[in-house]
């Protein structure tokens, strides 16, 4: 994947380390979704209602393992998922027209990253080592959020 030019300031594109609204388990079932088999929420989220939430969805998703500078998504690339970081860390970059890189920010254990308001991505995210990631789809996000304004709210704000 070859990085493309992007201005990630004005496209939305932003890393998420808020915290969320609980979604409630009869908005989860409308959705279409069964309920995880763990209660587990990372230190970042905060804590969520005993019903099915999105830290909980989470739980549940595949995980992604990345080696060391190895990219999760470049500027440009489809925005088909976000990703919750569970070990190690990602640094989020653009590429310059000089060729040089712009740091924007680092993700650690407990960041979700890849959330954005336009349907590729605005940044790079590299491995700075080994990473372990959990993979969510934006459809089912995008799901989530119509059945339960509170998040989508959040969302929003985000």
């Amino acid at each position: 994947m070859s990085p493309h030019r992007s201005n990630a300031k004005n496209d939305g594109d932003t890393m998420l380390v808020a915290a969320f609204a609980p979604v409630a388990a009869e908005s989860v079932a409308a959705a279409g979704h069964a309920p995880p088999a763990q209660n587990r929420t990372t230190p970042r989220l905060a804590s969520q209602a005993k019903s099915d939430t999105l830290a909980e969805r989470f739980e549940t998703a595949p995980i992604r393992t990345l080696g060391a500078k190895e990219h999760l998504f470049c500027e440009g690339d489809p925005a088909s998922h976000v990703y919750r970081v569970e070990a190690g860390h990602v640094v989020l970059y653009r590429t310059m027209p000089d060729g040089r890189r712009q740091v924007i920010d680092f993700a650690y254990p407990g960041d979700v990253i890849g959330l954005g308001a336009l349907a590729t991505h605005g940044h790079n995210a590299q491995a700075t080592g080994t990473a372990v990631l959990r993979c969510l789809p934006v459809a089912l996000l995008q799901a989530l959020a119509g059945c339960d304004p509170r998040l989508g709210l959040k969302l929003y704000e985000a």
